[in-house]
């Protein structure tokens, strides 16, 4: 599943559907393969807010269809 499909929770990041260019852009802002993030505001139109220590993250949604998570249990 992708982050955009996630309405709130915890999640493992195991990869990415975008090219080159967008994976560097990913790891420019911090969200790698293997990390685990926990999504605070996914309304499935707008911006996804994601936590991911004490940093948090705005992602379009559209790049948020181009990050593949799993579901980490709480």
């Amino acid at each position: 599943m992708t982050l955009a499909q996630v309405p709130k929770g915890k999640v493992k990041i195991v990869g990415f559907l975008g090219e080159r260019h967008f994976q560097r852009k990913m790891n420019a802002l911090g969200i790698l393969i293997g990390d685990s993030v926990e999504i605070i505001v996914n309304n499935f139109h707008g911006p996804v807010i994601i936590g991911k220590g004490t940093m948090r993250i705005a992602i379009g949604w559209g790049m948020a269809n181009k990050i593949i998570v799993e579901k980490v249990e709480e």
